[in-house]
């Protein structure tokens, strides 16, 4: 049996109300192309990203390469947003796709991280962002993408 908690009044309100568009702001794409190097269809895509990212801009982006069958590109563009202007988005993203913090450069990307970005994805489109959360947290879990960032992919 389920229980359902109302939604606070002033929760409601505030999500009933329009959403302002988040500013865009600037990243540096070398980094990321320096972490990125064995990647043909990333660095293709971090080259042709604009200089100034916000939300919606970053969507559109990953859905275009969602569409296009290029999973890495896209959870790359969703990390560049994701980690804004910290400056450890590139070797943080790296750890994520090579599975390790050892000389992540020189690391092979792991086959089954694609893999699991793709199940995450379509467990979202298929059962919605509850349950791609409780996956992704659980049997769909990649070591180094915690919460904070594969909500931002999902």
């Amino acid at each position: 049996m389920t229980h359902s908690i109302p939604v606070p009044d002033a929760l409601a309100a505030r999500l009933d109300r329009e959403s302002k568009q988040q500013r865009t702001f600037p990243w540096r794409a070398e980094p990321w192309l320096e972490l990125m190097h064995d990647l043909p269809q990333v660095t293709e895509l971090l080259q042709r990203m604009p200089g100034r990212v916000d939300r919606i801009s970053t969507r559109d982006l990953v859905l275009r390469e969602l569409a296009a069958g290029r999973t890495l590109p896209a959870f790359v563009g969703a990390m560049v947003w994701g980690y804004g202007t910290t400056g450890y988005g590139p070797v943080r993203t790296r750890w994520v796709l090579t599975g390790t913090k050892t000389n992540p450069r020189a690391s092979p990307i792991l086959p089954h991280v694609t893999l699991r970005l793709e199940d995450g994805v379509a467990t979202a489109c298929r059962s919605g962002p509850l349950e791609a959360f409780r996956h992704m947290n659980n049997e769909g879990k990649i070591k180094y993408l915690g919460a904070a960032f594969f909500t931002k992919w999902l």
